[in-house]
């Protein structure tokens, strides 16, 4: 359908302005017409509509039933995340099913994803996965198995997120020396793939989001994750203690910075303090012991709330 309604175009060859599928590359002399083209196809067959406002011209990735499209579009506002997809099976159809269902997944979530795909735990060991934001790990494999792979990954890349794909739950209690972020189960991968995903996009959006600060010198943009907690002061300042022992003295109230932040994963812990429950390694009488060491107190006042937001926090989590 997609190839047959763009045939047409491919009698402009050599053009700068191109619409782009597995079925080939559509060409048109100028940019309208190739807005034409796109936004036709675009509306009809993936129920997208591409607005056609003033503004540079970007590129957008889209699929629908595992066809990639391409489309240059004279829109300044709209954006696609793009992420690097690792999937490591050793039976190249399972890893091909859920790379087709990866892409249904994209189709309907505006993202776009660069695929390496894997066989073996020894293939995937032997690759730099810097640029990855997830692998999707098979646990039963000859040689190396997923468990093993995952040690060694987690060792090279605390942070990547690991997705185990198996076909035995009873594994799960071993993944959790390795981190892993989910199970998902080769018999109910359709059931089961978007609500993962879902929790995989919040987990790289939460781990993503930025926030501005003003200095005393300039504002500065600093990302949330790398917050360990919030200190009020009495001279309408906030230190903002970070990762890396820096501590950044900004203009504003902690009230303020509290609304700013509602949601994003910080818990008021008393007066003085607003911790990233991200940084918090347990709450116990009282007391708020963050991964760098330090110690804060909850107040009286908010301990209730305290626990129970971070247990709830942690819940959603895990």
């Amino acid at each position: 359908m997609l190839s047959a309604m763009l045939q047409p175009a491919l009698s402009n060859q050599g053009h700068a302005y191109c619409f782009r599928s597995e079925k080939g590359i559509f060409c048109s002399k100028d940019r309208t017409g190739i807005l034409d083209i796109c936004g036709q196809v675009i509306h009809n067959v993936l129920k997208i509509r591409i607005p056609r406002n003033s503004g540079e011209f970007q590129t957008f990735l889209l699929t629908k039933g595992g066809i990639y499209v391409m489309v240059t579009c004279k829109s300044g506002k709209r954006e696609i995340l793009t992420l690097k997809v690792a999937i490591c099976d050793d039976y190249p159809e399972i890893a091909n099913s859920l790379k087709l269902q990866l892409q249904d997944y994209c189709a309907l979530h505006d993202l776009f994803m660069e695929f390496r795909i894997f066989h073996s735990g020894s293939e995937v060991l032997a690759s730099d996965l810097s640029d990855i934001s997830f692998i999707f790990l098979d646990i039963q494999m000859p040689e190396i198995n997923g468990l093993e792979t995952a040690r060694e990954i987690r060792k090279r890349y605390p942070e990547l997120i690991i997705i185990f794909v198996t076909d035995f739950i009873e594994y799960a209690p071993e993944g959790y020396h390795v981190a892993a972020f989910r199970y998902l189960l080769k018999s109910r991968l359709t059931a089961e793939l978007p609500p993962i995903m879902d929790d995989v996009l919040q987990k790289i959006s939460d781990s993503s989001e930025m926030v501005e600060v003003r200095l005393k010198e300039h504002p500065e943009t600093i990302a949330l994750k790398d917050v360990i907690y919030l200190e009020g002061t009495t001279n309408r300042f906030v230190k903002i203690h970070m990762t890396g022992n820096r501590i950044l003295e900004v203009y504003g109230k902690l009230a303020d910075f509290e609304t700013e932040l509602s949601g994003k994963g910080f818990l008021r812990l008393q007066r003085s303090f607003l911790a990233n429950m991200a940084q918090i390694s347990k709450i116990s009488s009282y007391q708020v012991y963050m991964k760098n060491g330090e110690i804060l107190r909850a107040s009286e006042k908010y301990y209730n709330h305290v626990i129970s937001d971070f247990l709830t926090w942690k819940g959603r989590h895990l």
